[in-house]
């Protein structure tokens, strides 16, 4: 059983581009193989091979699609282990549009932020922990404090250098 990766994916671009590649992801469920999905969206006439699970970056992709403009489309939703990086890389060298995202998987611990353009990617990917502190920081800090109460571990700083000392100290006051 693969761990569930949460993926949020903006693409932006001209209406008629993004309705294109909207119409090819409404497809997903065409395919056995998220290789051929992936093959089928980037217009590919040499084919990959159904044996490279993860030549996209993920195994399969429980998408999600919304349209909250002419020019953006959104998808969402988990995939198999890792996000689907490499897609949304070959999505941005086939198709002129800027895609932006983040991702995230808890029990594997890593979160991150990316952007792909013109076959380009700049992926910043970080421990989960730090991921959340990005997201929300100050839930994030609740949650620290609320793992480290929940099994009654002891807060070592050392553990944390992502956190400011005022954090730190926060932290400190609230388990006391």
């Amino acid at each position: 059983m693969a761990n569930n990766c949460w993926n949020y994916v903006s693409i932006s671009g001209d209406k008629n581009v993004l309705d294109e590649i909207q119409e090819r992801f409404s497809k997903y469920d065409d395919f056995n193989y998220f290789v051929e999905f992936g093959d089928y969206v980037l217009k590919k006439e040499n084919k990959t091979s159904i044996e490279d699970y993860y030549h996209y970056g993920t195994k399969w992709w429980e998408i999600h699609m919304e349209r909250s403009e002419d020019n953006c489309l959104i998808i969402s939703g988990d995939s198999a282990w890792s996000p689907p990086l490499e897609l949304m890389t070959e999505l941005s060298k086939v198709f002129p549009v800027v895609i932006e995202g983040e991702y995230n998987e808890c029990g594997m611990d890593f979160g991150g932020f990316f952007s792909a353009y013109e076959g380009g990617l700049d992926d910043n990917q970080m421990t989960y922990r730090e991921y959340q502190l990005e997201c929300d920081r100050d839930w994030a800090i609740q949650d620290i404090i609320d793992d480290l109460e929940s099994f009654g571990e002891e807060f070592n700083e050392e553990d944390y250098d992502y956190l400011t000392q005022e954090e730190k100290e926060y932290i400190k006051q609230q388990l006391n």
